[in-house]
């Protein structure tokens, strides 16, 4: 497993937000991708 250094958190949260308005389909997408980043982060 390769570990990230460091993850910029703010360019993170932008690139979620803009891959969430790309339609109605990505928005669960999305969730699904952040709570996974939460997990391996938090």
């Amino acid at each position: 497993m390769v570990m990230l250094e460091k993850i910029d958190l703010e360019s993170l949260t932008d690139a979620f937000e803009k891959a969430r308005n790309k339609g109605p389909g990505w928005r669960k997408r999305v969730d699904r991708g952040q709570k996974a980043m939460q997990r391996l982060l938090g």
